[in-house]
Order: C-alpha cells, then structure tokens, then sequence
C-alpha cells in the first residue's frame, strides 16, 4: 500500500514540477515579449507617433489566454499520457493482488479443514 501511496505521490510531484517549469516558461515568454515590445516602441516620443500600430490591450489579452489555453492543453495531453502509460502498471497490480488473496484464501481454506 506504501508503494502504491509512494509512485502516487511522485506522479503528482513530476506533474507539478511539470506545471511549474510550464509555468515559468510561460512568465519568460511574456517577459520576452514585453521586452522586445519596449524596444520596438523606443523612445516616449517615438511612441506617441507609434501608438496606433501597437496592438490593442484586447488583442493582447486574447493572445495571451489563447496561448494559456493552449498551454492548458498540453498539460492535460501530459497527463492523459502520463495516465495510459501508467495503466498497464496498475492493472498488473490489480492481478497480483487478485493472486495473492486466492493463494491467501487457498492457504486459510487449507489450514481451517486441518
């Protein structure tokens, strides 16, 4: 039971990491992009003649929950994977279980009729 509680565990811990690492990307990106944004623009005076071919706050807005989404989506096919990869692994121990408690029935059975 303590091996079971044990991989669970260490499944959710590479999941988190796994989030926090996308996490992290996600605040490089962004700082990226504002950085580069910045250069872009330049100057307060050059901005002011530029500010029309910035894009609007809902632009930006949009593209960056479409990437979250996107972002989201790929942690979900994460898991899902990391789910079916796993399966074949909790069946198997579904069927030792299930042959240890008739060999332990067996056994007991055994042992009453003696």
């Amino acid at each position: 039971m303590t091996d079971t509680r044990d991989m669970a565990q260490t499944a959710q811990n590479q999941t988190l990491d796994f989030v926090r690492q996308s996490q992290d990307a996600f605040v490089e990106a962004m700082q990226v992009w504002s950085d580069s944004l910045n250069r872009l623009v330049g100057t307060t005076q050059e901005r002011t003649a530029s500010v029309n071919e910035l894009p609007k706050p809902e632009e930006v807005l949009d593209q960056v929950f479409d990437f979250a989404e996107s972002l989201l989506a790929a942690q979900r096919e994460f898991a899902h994977n990391v789910v079916r990869t796993s399966a074949s692994v909790w069946a198997t121990g579904e069927e030792v279980a299930a042959q240890e408690t008739q060999k332990t029935t067996s056994a007991a059975k055994k042992t009453a009729t003696k």
